[in-house]
C-alpha cells in the first residue's frame, strides 16, 4: 500500500527513495537510511515503564491519535518518559498543537514552538530538548 501511495514522489525522486526505505525497514532493527540518518522502528507501549532503550534518541516523531481520542498517550507522565530518552538538543515533533500539550512538553524539558502544519492541518508542534535534569 505504501508503494502504491508513492507519497514521496510529490516532493522529489530522492524523497520517494527515502520514503520507501523508511517504510520498508524491519521493526526492532537499526537501518541506515542515508549517511546522516539511521532509523530503528520500535513497537512498544509508552504507557508502561518497560521501555528502556540502550541510548537516547535524537528525534521523536510522536504520532499518537489526538488527545481527545487517545488521552492516555498525552499525559505529563508520558511526556516526562519521552523527555528522559531524548538527547539534549533532540527534537520532538507532533501534529497536535493543543495548548495543554505544548505546556506539558515545556514542563517536561522541551523548548516548544508552533509550526505551520501539513496540508489540512493549521499548525503542529516542535520541541527542542533543553532540560538535562529529567
Amino acid at each position: 500500500m505504501v508503494q502504491n501511495l508513492d507519497y514521496g514522489s510529490f516532493f522529489s525522486d530522492e524523497a520517494s527513495t527515502w520514503f520507501d526505505k523508511i517504510h520498508s525497514c524491519p521493526w526492532e532493527e537499526e537501518v541506515k537510511i542515508s549517511d546522516y540518518f539511521k532509523l530503528c522502528k520500535t513497537a512498544t507501549d509508552l504507557t508502561t515503564k518497560s521501555f528502556l532503550p540502550e541510548r537516547n534518541f535524537d528525534v521523536i516523531y510522536f504520532d499518537a491519535f489526538g488527545p481527545d481520542k487517545q488521552p492516555e498517550m498525552w499525559t505529563p507522565e508520558i511526556f516526562e518518559r519521552i523527555s528522559r530518552i531524548t538527547q539534549n538538543g533532540g527534537v520532538f515533533v507532533t501534529y497536535s498543537a493543543k495548548g495543554q500539550v505544548r505546556r506539558d512538553l515545556t514542563t517536561a524539558g522541551y523548548r516548544m514552538e508552533r509550526l505551520p502544519g501539513p496540508p489540512g492541518k493549521k499548525q503542529m508542534l516542535r520541541g527542542i530538548k533543553v532540560d538535562s535534569k529529567l
